[in-house]
């Protein structure tokens, strides 16, 4: 949230960490008035370690005109480090949107 991220002296693009009681993450910060001031978002599957240009965040020409969107410029943050595995007690599956966090300007 931007008036969130401002409080704590952070910026657009700034580095942050986030931690969890089962682990942590550090990334680019994105800021947002879209999203509630007392949630992080990190997207799943856009963080990866795999190698080729999308995952890279490099924009290159193809017959594919998506390939030139690429708007990120690493290869993201993957959440599954901080995620505990938890039971959501209604489905019986992985509770994703559990996690609770801190978040820290690095």
């Amino acid at each position: 949230n931007k008036e969130v991220g401002r409080s704590m002296g952070i910026r657009e693009g700034d580095e942050i960490k986030i931690v969890s009681r089962v682990g942590s993450v550090t990334g680019k910060v994105h800021l947002t008035a879209g999203i509630h001031p007392k949630v992080v978002a990190v997207a799943h599957g856009f963080g990866h370690w795999g190698y080729g240009n999308v995952s890279r965040g490099k924009s290159f020409k193809s017959s594919d005109p998506d390939t030139r969107a690429v708007w990120w410029s690493s290869g993201g943050v993957h959440p599954n480090p901080i995620i505990p595995i938890a039971r959501d007690p209604i489905g019986r599956g992985q509770a994703w949107n559990d996690t609770k966090v801190k978040i820290y300007k690095i």
